[in-house]
């Protein structure tokens, strides 16, 4: 795959390291190194597949699955009201559609997962990204696929209180299952010098807008180009829960609506390497948007006026 240019500190163990990743990002350590190859070796090879290649199937698949159940669903609701008229039969097929396509999958690389958090810790306080109880980050991926990015967080750095990883395609969830428990086996035997400690992985099987992350994220990260405005929509009611100091990481476009961007400001985006949007459909370059959530001005322009009133 193309590589892409970022510059990245990479860290592991508390040591930052600024590298040109036209070079393999490598971690050394004392008995090898943790690159991409050794993420990679967490998935099973099948039939000559790379990792990417076949969390891209698990998705056709999971797609296609989708896609069946809502016309079987769409048929028996026209069965159900012979009055529907065609053009609505055509609507709820595209938003059908819209809706799949909304599960394509995408995933960063280890270089912009570093360079993320680089760029949080540069410009977040620690008493600002220091929620959940004081005991550690909760980091929470949205639509996380084979669960790459969660593996990658959870080596990179252990200190993290949770690592949760919500998919809805089960296919990709199995996918993400398998390189966990191949981590921890890694972890436990083979590079336990080079990997003393791993952040836990926790990883859900269901839709990320009807389970309840919000409630513990300290940073959201969404690989969200291919989001739709109804998916995006749901994104940003939930997001709007986050604490004051969370952070929110999205792909390709920052959160929608001007009442969100009053409450979450950009502190920076930039393109950092991701799997998908180079030459021969290999890693690419995409605009990445880091928004911090300062605080609801919507509440506090309600009691102002409050108090203005009582005035």
């Amino acid at each position: 795959m193309a590589a892409a240019t970022v510059a990245v500190a990479v860290v592991v163990g508390g040591t930052a390291t600024v590298v040109d990743t036209k070079q393999p990002v490598v971690a050394t350590g004392a008995a090898t190194t943790i690159d991409e190859s050794f993420f990679e070796s967490l998935y099973p090879a099948v039939s000559g597949q790379t990792a990417y290649e076949q969390a891209m199937t698990a998705s056709h698949a999971g797609r296609t699955n989708t896609d069946a159940t809502t016309k079987t669903s769409d048929t028996a609701s026209a069965a159900s009201d012979k009055s529907t008229p065609a053009s609505n039969d055509a609507a709820v097929a595209a938003e059908a559609l819209q809706s799949s396509l909304s599960m394509f999958y995408g995933e960063f690389r280890l270089a912009a997962i570093q360079q993320i958090v680089a760029i949080i810790k540069k410009h977040v306080q620690p008493s600002a990204a220091s929620g959940s109880g004081g005991g550690g980050l909760t980091v929470v991926d949205l639509g996380s696929g084979s669960g790459r990015t969660c593996c990658y967080l959870s080596v990179c750095y252990p200190e993290l209180k949770r690592v949760w990883g919500i998919e809805l395609v089960s296919t990709l969830h199995e996918l993400a299952l398998t390189a966990r428990t191949n981590l921890i086996h890694q972890q436990q035997t083979k590079h336990s010098q080079l990997i003393p400690s791993l952040a836990p992985i926790d990883l859900t099987c269901g839709d990320f807008l009807q389970t309840d992350w919000w409630s513990t994220a300290d940073i959201v990260v969404a690989c969200s180009t291919v989001f739709d405005d109804k998916l995006m929509a749901g994104v940003v009611d939930r997001c709007r829960r986050l604490r004051v100091g969370a952070v929110v990481v999205t792909v390709s476009s920052p959160l929608p609506n001007q009442n969100v961007n009053q409450m979450f400001e950009v502190i920076w985006s930039g393109k950092l390497c991701v799997s998908w949007g180079g030459a021969s459909g290999g890693d690419g370059l995409a605009t990445v948007y880091i928004h911090i959530k300062r605080h609801n001005r919507q509440i506090e322009n309600v009691i102002l006026k409050s108090f203005l009133r009582k005035k």
